[in-house]
């Protein structure tokens, strides 16, 4: 448990988590922990006890939580955070630290809407100018090559055929509370296309004072295009590239279909889906969405999210990592598990499907659900929060591990897809 709270805390760090949801979060894994449990008894001797009918001994100190128990590893951890993380805070010092960045939060954005003001703008827009603008540009751009866009607000969508070149198609949207600076601003406005040894680079002007600008583009270019895509505000559409993808969006979704090759694709606020990919590392993040993956065959799949579900099925892989903090997790995979499959969510279910033919070492864990398997396993072990056990030889792991939510491993009948 002092793992998952350690997460918590920097997710509440990077900006992934406001503090009074990670408080929420850090409330319920305390409670989580089931009352009575003394560092004398641990969950062992505490199952002893419910056994011959005599209730636990309550703990010392009522103000401070139980410590840890006997059986070590994941569990241990949950009884430990209670000596050592719990008292460790200083809980009047966050509170006064959530209170003042709550308040300097409100003065910045008190600060925002006046500077907006000063321009002209209104929350509605009504009755303010706007012009549009559409260009289409053909560029030099050759397979193998790499293509970067960076745009402050609007989609990007990049699809590979055939062609020998690159085309951009360009829809513009300016709109300010000055008729004749949004004017001036049209008839200046240019696309930017730069070229280097790696390949060309799409970018926005440089903003005009007063004018709001959105900036849609429509780009093809030829198959075995590498792609990268930075934007503040937009989504991210790639498709038929057949070669690499990085995506970093504060806000945006991100699709990505029939691509090959390393995959990394980031997300403050959207949900991110990816179909038809395989070879090297996918690796997913966002903040608050959903993942989808289906029909992915990498090397190594690394997915996470802090709200949000993650679904992915069907897909292969040697080496899966998936994290969540609020939010169910649902995978089937299609080969084997004989290297590692790392499964954890704070406050959700799990619910793999694997293959037979597995080899590894099973430990799924959750502190308050339901956990079942049906992969065919020895050294079987079923205890009250933990379920442990053999396929094959061992040599790979599997874990799963929630804190509030079932856990499901179920066996599915074909490899392929």
């Amino acid at each position: 448990m002092r793992e998952e709270v350690g997460r918590i805390l920097k997710l509440v760090e990077q900006g992934r988590l406001k503090p009074e949801e990670a408080a929420d979060l850090i409330e319920a894994l305390n409670d989580a922990r089931p009352a009575g449990e003394s560092a004398q008894s641990g969950t062992h001797q505490s199952a002893q006890s419910e056994n011959s009918g005599a209730p636990p001994p309550p703990p010392s100190d009522p103000d401070s939580p139980p410590p840890p128990p006997a059986d070590g590893g994941f569990f241990e951890k949950i009884g430990r955070i209670a000596e050592e993380t719990f008292k460790g805070f200083n809980w009047q010092q966050i509170g006064d630290s959530i209170r003042t960045q709550t308040q300097r939060g409100m003065s910045e954005l008190r600060k925002a809407l006046d500077e907006l003001e000063r321009e002209g703008w209104s929350i509605t827009l009504k009755g303010k100018h706007e012009a549009r603008l559409e260009h289409q540009l053909p560029f030099p751009l050759q397979s193998g090559q790499t293509l970067r866009v960076h745009i402050p607000m609007g989609d990007a969508h990049i699809s590979g055929g055939d062609s020998e070149e690159g085309r951009v198609e360009t829809r513009v949207l300016l709109r300010g509370s000055d008729e004749d600076a949004v004017k001036a601003r049209a008839q200046e406005w240019t696309l930017m296309i730069e070229h280097d040894e790696q390949g060309a680079i799409i970018k926005s002007p440089e903003p005009s004072p007063g004018v709001h600008e959105r900036v849609d583009l429509q780009i093809h270019v030829p198959k075995g295009v590498h792609v990268e895509i930075e934007t503040t505000r937009g989504d991210a559409h790639i498709a038929h590239t057949f070669a690499t993808a990085k995506v970093n969006t504060i806000s945006g979704d991100i699709h990505a279909e029939h691509l090959r090759g390393h995959l990394s694709l980031q997300t403050a606020e959207g949900d991110a889906h990816v179909a038809h990919a395989e070879e090297g590392e996918l690796s997913v993040d966002t903040k608050r969405g959903d993942i989808h993956i289906e029909h992915c065959r990498h090397d190594s799949i690394t997915l996470r999210t802090a709200h949000g579900d993650v679904h992915a099925a069907p897909m292969a892989t040697e080496v899966l990592t998936i994290e969540a903090i609020k939010g169910d997790i649902h995978v089937e995979l299609q080969w084997a598990i004989k290297k590692q499959v790392q499964l954890s969510t704070v406050s959700g279910d799990i619910h793999l499907s694997a293959p037979d033919g597995n080899d590894c070492r099973i430990t799924l864990d959750s502190i308050s659900g339901d956990i079942a398997c049906e992969l065919p396993v020895r050294e079987k072990q079923e205890e009250a929060r933990r379920w442990t056990g053999v396929s094959g030889e061992g040599h790979g792991e599997l874990r799963a591990t929630t804190v509030s939510g079932d856990i499901f491993v179920g066996l599915i009948a074909t490899e392929t897809f």
